[in-house]
C-alpha cells in the first residue's frame, strides 16, 4: 500500500510541475503523483481499510435496503391511495412498484469497485496533468464518517464528475458514496451496469406526478441515511451545467433529505459541498456546438463511448477538487423549522409545510454560493475571457502575449479584491504560454509575432470557438458581475449609493438564472471599485466612474453579452405581441432571438457572435417568466403584452439599448 503524506518532496517527472501562489501550494497535493508510482492493477487491490471498520460491516446489502422499501408503510399507504383514487389492482400496483425498485437501485460492490476504480486510474493518468485535492477537507472528512450521514454535494461540469469523488475516496480508504444518476445512463449497455455496480442508483427526470414513483424514491433515498448508513451524492444543480455558470438549484432530492430530519429518524445530516474546476472540460467541444447551434444533447450510448477513446491521446490539464466546511442540518434548521408539526403526523405520510419549504429553497442557494466560494480560478480560465473579449473582436482574431497577460493581471485583481479563490495572483508570459498548452485547438501562439492566434477549423460557424470562450469565462464571472452591474450603471451617469439601491433589485432578479447566488451586496461591490480606484465617491456621496481605470473596460466587457441578449430578448418578445395568435414553443422564440443577434453581427453591429449562445437565451426567457411577462402552459408560452411592454421600457432606463435595437425600435414607433 502507498503511504500518503501530505506534499511530498518529489515530483512527478512525467508531467510538468503546475505553478501556484503560496496559499493554493500548501492548500493541495496531487492524487496523480501517487498513482504514477503504482501499477493500476496494484491500486485495484490495494488493502480497502473502511472494509475492516465496524460499522462497515454491520451495513445492510443493497437488496435489504430493497426489501425494506418495498415492505415500507408508506409504500402501503400510497399504493392503497392510489387503488382508492384510480380502482387500480393491488397486485398490479405491487408488481410496478417491483419493478421500479429495480430499475432504480444500485448494487454497489466492492469487486466491481476495484475494476472501475483500476481502469479509471489508467485514463485519469493519460487524461490529466493532475487532480488536486485539498489536503485539511479531507482529513476533516476522515473524522465525519463515524457521527452519522453525510450527504455529498458537487458541482456539476462534466461526465467525469459521476465516479471522480467516488475514485478520490477509495484512494483515501473512505466509504464510497452511492450515486443519484438519470436513467438515460441505463441506456449505455454494459457501462449503465457497471455504474450500478459502483453505487450508482437510476432516477427519471421528472415524475413528481407519479405517487409511486415518487414514494420509492423518497424512501429509498432515506433508507439510506437512517438505515444503511450509505454516503449519498448528488448534483444540486440537476444536471450539467454547459454553459460553465452555476445552474439554479433543484430541491426535489435535497427535499426528501431534509424530511428524514424534519420527522425524527436521523438526529443529524452532514452536508460536503464540493467544488470542481477543469482547466479544460472533457465534453467543451460538444457544449460549444449544442450553445451555438441550438443542437439537442446527444443519447448517452456505449458506442458514443466508444467513440470517444480517442481523447485519451490529448490532455485536459489539471482538475482542482475542493472539500468545502461541512455543515449540519440540524445547526441550519434550529429556530427555522418547526420539526413539532411533522411529529403530529404518521411518518409514513408525505408532509411539507410553507416554513420547511421556504427552508430547502434558502438551503439550496447557500449549497450553490458555498460551491461559488470554493472553485479556484485557473490561469486558462483568465486567458479564455482576454481571448474572447479582444483577440475575438480583431480581424485576424488574435492579440499579443503581452497584451494577454495585461489583460489577465487585470481580472486577477479584481477576482483578489472579490475574494476569489486563484491559483495564481500575478501572471507572467510563461504562465499565460503554459495556460494555452492544453487547448492546441482553439489557440496557437505564433513565436514570430509573439501572438495568441484562435484557431480556424470552425470558420464554418464562427460563434462555436467564442461559446467555446464564454464557457471558460463564466467560471468565475459570478465573482464579478455585481461589481460589473454598478460599472454599468455608473457609466450612464453618476449616481448616489441610495439611488443604486434603487435599481438593484431589479437587476438581481433580471439575471437570477444567469448569476445565481452571487455572494457580493451592492455595499460590497462598490467598496471593491473604489479600493481599486475603477470609481470615486465625491464630498457630495456621488460616485462616478475613474476615465483613467483599465479596470472599467475589462469589467464591461464581461457583462456585454448579457446585457445584448437582455435587450434583443425583450424587444422580440414586444415584436411577437402583434404575430402571436397562439402560444409558441421556447425553442421558436430562442430561435427568433438567435436569428436576430445573427442578423445582427453579419451587419456588423455591436454585438459577438458569443451572445447566440442558446444558454444565455433560455435563461433570460426564465427570468421574463419568473416576472409573469411570459406565462408557461403544457409547454408551450404566451406573452403578456402589457407586462412585455412595461419591462421593455424599464429595461430602457437601466440599460443602454444597443445601435441594432435602437433602429428596430425607432422603425416600430414609426409604424405605430
Amino acid at each position: 500500500m502507498v503511504a500518503y503524506t501530505h506534499r511530498s518532496a518529489v515530483v512527478s517527472q512525467t508531467k510538468a510541475a503546475v505553478r501556484m501562489d503560496g496559499a493554493a501550494f500548501f492548500e493541495f497535493e496531487d492524487l496523480l503523483q501517487y498513482r504514477r508510482e503504482q501499477y493500476d492493477v496494484s491500486f485495484a487491490c490495494k488493502p480497502y481499510l473502511v472494509d475492516r471498520t465496524e460499522d462497515s460491516a454491520a451495513r445492510p446489502k443493497p437488496s435489504d435496503i430493497k426489501s425494506r422499501v418495498l415492505a415500507s408503510a408508506a409504500l402501503e399507504h400510497t399504493i392503497r391511495a392510489i387503488r382508492v383514487e384510480t380502482g387500480e389492482v393491488e397486485d398490479e400496483l405491487k408488481k410496478r412498484a417491483v419493478e421500479i425498485i429495480n430499475t432504480m437501485a444500485h448494487d454497489q460492490n466492492l469487486f466491481w469497485a476495484r475494476i472501475t476504480a483500476s481502469v479509471l486510474s489508467h485514463i485519469v493518468k493519460r487524461l490529466y496533468c493532475g487532480i488536486h485535492v485539498n489536503f485539511a477537507g479531507l482529513q476533516k472528512l476522515r473524522e465525519m464518517f463515524t457521527q452519522g450521514p453525510i450527504v455529498f454535494l458537487p458541482s456539476h461540469r462534466s461526465y467525469m464528475d459521476f465516479l471522480l469523488l467516488s475514485f478520490i475516496l477509495y484512494c483515501y480508504d473512505m466509504p464510497i458514496p452511492v450515486i443519484a444518476s438519470a436513467i438515460d445512463f441505463l441506456g449505455m449497455k454494459f457501462v449503465g451496469e457497471l455504474l450500478r455496480k459502483c453505487g450508482a442508483f437510476f432516477i427519471k427526470r421528472s415524475f413528481r406526478a407519479d405517487p409511486l414513483y415518487w414514494t420509492i424514491f423518497s424512501e429509498y433515498v432515506q433508507a439510506h441515511l437512517h438505515y444503511a448508513k450509505f454516503p449519498v451524492e448528488f448534483f444540486i444543480e440537476g444536471t450539467r451545467s454547459r454553459s460553465g455558470n452555476f445552474l439554479y438549484p433543484k430541491t426535489g432530492m435535497l427535499n426528501v433529505i431534509c424530511q428524514d430530519y424534519f420527522k425524527g429518524r436521523v438526529t443529524d445530516i452532514m452536508f460536503v459541498p464540493v467544488s470542481i474546476s477543469y482547466e479544460r472540460i472533457l465534453e467543451e467541444k460538444l457544449y460549444a456546438y449544442e450553445l451555438a447551434t441550438g443542437m439537442s444533447k446527444p443519447k448517452e450510448s456505449t458506442s458514443g463511448l466508444l467513440k470517444a477513446v480517442k481523447i485519451l491521446d490529448e490532455s485536459f490539464g489539471n482538475i482542482y477538487v475542493y472539500f468545502g466546511e461541512p455543515f449540519s442540518l440540524r445547526q441550519m434548521a434550529t429556530q427555522q423549522v418547526d420539526r413539532s408539526v411533522f411529529s403530529l403526523r404518521p411518518i409514513f405520510e408525505e408532509f411539507t409545510c410553507k416554513e420547511s419549504d421556504a427552508f430547502v429553497h434558502k438551503l439550496s442557494l447557500y449549497v450553490v454560493r458555498e460551491l461559488q466560494k470554493n472553485v479556484y480560478v485557473q490561469p486558462w480560465h483568465l486567458v479564455a475571457s482576454a481571448l474572447l473579449n479582444v483577440a475575438a473582436t480583431t480581424f485576424n482574431r488574435g492579440m499579443t502575449v503581452q497584451q494577454t497577460v495585461d489583460y489577465v493581471n487585470l481580472l486577477s485583481q479584481l477576482l483578489r479584491a472579490a475574494d476569489a479563490k486563484q491559483l495564481l495572483n500575478q501572471y507572467t508570459t510563461t504562465d499565460v504560454l503554459n495556460a494555452i498548452q492544453c487547448h492546441p485547438n482553439t489557440v496557437s501562439y505564433c513565436s514570430f509575432t509573439r501572438q495568441l492566434l484562435l484557431t480556424a477549423d470552425d470558420m464554418s460557424d464562427p460563434a462555436i470557438t467564442p461559446v467555446q470562450l464564454l464557457i471558460y469565462q463564466n467560471m468565475f464571472i459570478n465573482h464579478l458581475a455585481h461589481q460589473a452591474f454598478a460599472v454599468h450603471q455608473l457609466l450612464r451617469k453618476p449616481h448616489s449609493r441610495e439611488e443604486l439601491h434603487l435599481f438593484w433589485s431589479e437587476v438581481v432578479q433580471l439575471f437570477m438564472y444567469e448569476f445565481v447566488c452571487v455572494n457580493h451586496s451592492l455595499e460590497d461591490s462598490l467598496d471593491q471599485l473604489l479600493s481599486l480606484g475603477a470609481i470615486t465617491e465625491g464630498s457630495d456621496g456621488v460616485l462616478r466612474i475613474n476615465p483613467s481605470s483599465p479596470c472599467v473596460g475589462v469589467l464591461s466587457d464581461l457583462l456585454s453579452p448579457y446585457l445584448l441578449v437582455l435587450t434583443c430578448s425583450i424587444n422580440e418578445l414586444c415584436a411577437q405581441v402583434g404575430k402571436q395568435t397562439q402560444p409558441k414553443k421556447t425553442s421558436f422564440f430562442i430561435s427568433v432571438i438567435k436569428t436576430t443577434l445573427i442578423r445582427a453581427y453579419d451587419a456588423g453591429d455591436e454585438t459577438g457572435p458569443q451572445c447566440v449562445s442558446t444558454s444565455l437565451i433560455n435563461n433570460t426567457l426564465y427570468s421574463f417568466r419568473n416576472l409573469g411577462v411570459l406565462t408557461s402552459k403544457n409547454g408551450s408560452l404566451t406573452i403578456d403584452a402589457e407586462k412585455a411592454f412595461s419591462l421593455r421600457a424599464r429595461i430602457s432606463e437601466l440599460f443602454r439599448f444597443p445601435a441594432f435595437v435602437q433602429k428596430v425600435l425607432f422603425s416600430q414607433s414609426c409604424h405605430l
